[in-house]
């Protein structure tokens, strides 16, 4: 599970925390984030798709980094 991550209440007043995905490409420095943020849940299933098919795609360095909300 990802470390924890800043929270915010969603519309029922339950506290969410979200999470993005970083990663570098093709051994470049530059990292790149992803687009949306993720639940912890959510992002350890992209992580892991993401880490599968890393070899072929060029990806590599993959991180899940806790968002504030409106990130």
């Amino acid at each position: 599970m990802p470390p924890p991550g800043p929270s915010h209440p969603n519309s029922t007043g339950h506290t969410v925390e979200s999470y993005r995905l970083t990663w570098t490409k093709d051994g470049r420095e530059e990292r790149r984030v992803s687009a949306v943020s993720y639940s912890a849940a959510a992002a350890e299933t992209y992580n892991a798709r993401k880490k599968r098919t890393a070899a072929e795609t060029g990806v590599s360095d993959i991180e899940i980094v806790p968002v504030k909300p409106g990130e």
